[in-house]
């Protein structure tokens, strides 16, 4: 087994070629989530087969995701004209922003589709897309290049307030509207850990901090008329025993988790995909996983997902210039802060977001999203530092 890792990447060093610099472990990691959730999904997806077209259509929806990601990898790793770095020199981080935020507020308009009373999809015909997933990604962009042009003024609080108030407090404000509340806070602690990386004053951030959680606080528990998060952060808190209401996702999780046990059930033969897991296709799909690959089969995914965090740091640290180095620290963020929480949420250690597991769960557009991340991490770590050599 431990031969395996460098079979792997000694097969897609012959399949790129000699004269890529890429992130060949990143690629290997992506891949081998690609394929965990392929298999997880198509497994899960079982459990519809008697909804109609549910079960072709997701996993048919599932690989067109996946080409389309995996046309974006190949660019950005084999064109030299694509180059992150472009996009920062020539202002197009602004430019990608105010696309993504038109893009979103689509959703207001007639196009827009509304789902178990939040609107966050648009109806393009023959596919929906959730504009969201391209949102998180332009912000990360704008804000990477904010956090290098403003690198001194962030030091003083006023000018950091303003600057996230114009990025982070409208995209906020948007995912408010849309009840989008789990993005808002996969946003909120991925902007966290770039302000840590930045030259702004620890305890200037550690105050926005509070302000913000605050704020949140009282929304979701005075003036929200939206009763649907609260449930859910009081189910977590012990607060509400609603075992048939809130707390009916959230049990079941846990149960199809323990259930598990070290080895699993084995592969496809979940009992609890059938009917009495709520969302198995998108935000519960660990609690199958666990159920029928065990303690393992769970601490397998975990360790992908910590890799992919670790090489993500590393080529942060390895960027050619300090955009690089936000950019993906950021785009690192975005996945391991969503893929844990997911997790943190199946075993009660986290209150239940809706967040799909990226890789995994169902989704075109989050598909696409998280492989377009990959794409620009693998052209990040196309650029390294020149290392001088001390004759």
């Amino acid at each position: 087994m431990t031969a395996l890792p460098s079979v792997l990447k000694y097969v897609f060093s012959r399949l790129v070629g000699k004269r890529q610099q890429f992130s060949v472990p990143l690629l290997i990691c992506t891949t081998l989530l690609l394929l965990f959730g392929i298999l997880a999904l198509y497994s899960a997806a079982l459990g519809k087969l008697g909804s109609g077209n549910l079960f072709w259509i997701t996993m048919i929806t599932q690989i067109i995701g996946i080409l389309i990601g995996g046309v974006c990898i190949y660019a950005a790793t084999h064109y030299k004209q694509l180059d992150y770095r472009k996009i920062y020199s020539q202002g197009w981080t602004l430019y990608l922003f105010v696309a993504a935020i038109l893009l979103q507020l689509l959703v207001f308009s007639p196009i827009g589709i509304e789902r178990k009373g939040a609107t966050r999809w648009l109806d393009l015909g023959p596919v929906t897309i959730q504009p969201s997933e391209f949102l998180k990604i332009a912000l990360v962009l704008l804000f990477a290049s904010l956090l290098v042009s403003f690198k001194k003024e962030i030091r003083n609080l006023k000018t950091l307030v303003l600057l996230l108030a114009a990025t982070c407090g409208m995209v906020g404000a948007i995912m408010l509207l849309i009840r989008d509340k789990g993005t808002l806070m996969v946003l909120g602690i991925t902007t966290i850990i770039m302000l840590f990386a930045s030259s702004a004053r620890i305890w200037h951030v550690l105050l926005l901090i509070a302000i913000a959680a605050s704020g949140l606080g009282a929304l979701v528990f005075g003036l929200d008329s939206e009763s649907y998060a609260r449930q859910r952060i009081e189910t977590f808190l012990g607060m509400n025993n609603d075992t048939l209401g809130a707390g009916y996702q959230v049990d079941q999780a846990i149960m199809t988790v323990g259930s598990g046990g070290i080895f699993g059930k084995g592969y496809g033969q979940s009992i609890q995909k059938h009917g009495l897991l709520p969302e198995t296709l998108n935000d519960s799909i660990f609690a199958i996983i666990a159920e029928e690959l065990g303690f393992v089969g769970s601490v397998l995914l975990l360790g992908l997902f910590t890799s992919f965090i670790l090489i993500g740091i590393s080529i942060a640290q390895k960027a050619s210039n300090q955009y690089g180095y936000f950019l993906a620290l950021g785009l690192t963020s975005l996945i391991g802060t969503q893929a844990f929480i997911n997790i943190m949420a199946m075993i009660k250690l986290f209150p239940l977001s809706g967040m799909p597991l990226p890789f995994i769960s169902k989704g075109g557009s989050a598909i696409v999203g998280s492989l377009l991340c990959v794409a620009l991490l693998l052209n990040i770590s196309r650029f390294k530092k020149r290392v001088r050599v001390v004759k």
